[in-house]
């Protein structure tokens, strides 16, 4: 499959050993690509688009799929905003404002928390899903990206591009 303006950002929803959605963000697309993956076969689907997108200053960056909410969190890079897609009805149901740049999104084990990475912002926000709240600003270092939790969950590692690997308890 040939995707044009991809970044990022991508996930799927796992429906047995053999088949998933896999979501992928499309930078200035201003849409999640959405691909069905079956019997070793990856087809398109129809993506989600993100209404009322500009593409002169928005550019989709990380996501993540909270499975059981039916829900896939999506971050806008160039306007510092989260979405909140419904994925039954494939529409946004909430927006709200981020750090600067967010650049990745990461789901604690319990899906009642995400982790989002400023990239412009030195920080990491933590996000109360349910609530749809940042509740906290975590220190990290310059141009924080990737995330990963320990295997415990109370540990979360972020990979900063211009500095060393930092941490935060969680």
């Amino acid at each position: 499959v040939l995707l044009r303006q991809t970044y990022c950002g991508l996930d799927l929803v796992s429906e047995g050993p053999a088949a998933a959605t896999v979501f992928l963000s499309g930078g200035r697309a201003g849409k999640v690509y959405r691909l069905r993956y079956e019997q070793g076969k990856l087809t398109e689907q129809q993506p989600l688009e993100v209404p009322k997108f500009d593409p002169a200053t928005g550019y989709l960056s990380g996501l993540a799929v909270v499975p059981a909410r039916n829900l896939l969190l999506v971050l806008n890079s160039g306007q510092d905003t989260l979405l909140y897609f419904d994925l039954k009805s494939g529409s946004v149901t909430r927006s709200l404002k981020t750090g600067y740049r967010p650049y990745q999104i990461i789901v604690d084990a319990a899906g009642a928390k995400a982790y989002i990475s400023n990239w412009g912002g030195q920080s990491v926000s933590r996000l109360d899903i349910e609530k749809a709240a940042l509740d906290a600003t975590l220190p990290a270092g310059d141009h924080p990206t990737d995330m990963v939790f320990s295997a415990d969950g109370r540990t979360l590692f972020v990979a900063n591009s211009n500095s060393e690997i930092g941490r935060a308890h969680v």
